[in-house]
């Protein structure tokens, strides 16, 4: 009867451990939705917020440090965009969508040579259609 009521606790607490990740990710995908919204509708302060709050359920989010980078960027606060795209860059080097990102911003402040560097990052990393872009990086 013991190793019944066992397991019944086992199987439990494993129920409800799954049921919180389930959550979790449902929760960020919603606020990440919902900051995107929030973004084409240039409701750049909530969107903020939005993204902020998937980082403070999982603060390796790359959607929303990326997102985060992408309204700063539209903000033209320049140097929060780069920080976001960084941060991104720094949990997941192979996010090509962040070296494009990143590349655009470079491109915007001058600097050719970084903006070549990352569009062909982001090109070795699956972004597709940057051939404009980095026939005279190579």
């Amino acid at each position: 009867m013991k190793m019944i009521m066992k397991i019944v606790l086992i199987l439990s607490l494993a129920l409800v451990f799954l049921s919180s990740c389930t959550d979790k990710k449902e929760k960020i995908r919603r606020e990440l939705n919902d900051g995107i919204r929030a973004s084409y509708a240039t409701k750049y302060e909530i969107a903020i917020e939005h993204y902020n709050n998937v980082l403070n359920i999982d603060s390796k989010n790359t959607e929303a440090y990326l997102n985060l980078g992408r309204v700063f960027f539209n903000k033209k606060n320049y140097d929060k965009a780069m920080e976001y795209y960084n941060m991104a860059i720094e949990i997941d080097s192979t996010l090509g969508e962040a070296y494009r990102s990143r590349a655009q911003l470079y491109n915007v402040l001058g600097d050719r040579d970084a903006a070549c560097k990352d569009y062909i990052s982001a090109e070795k990393y699956g972004v597709k259609n940057l051939y404009n872009y980095t026939k005279f990086c190579k």
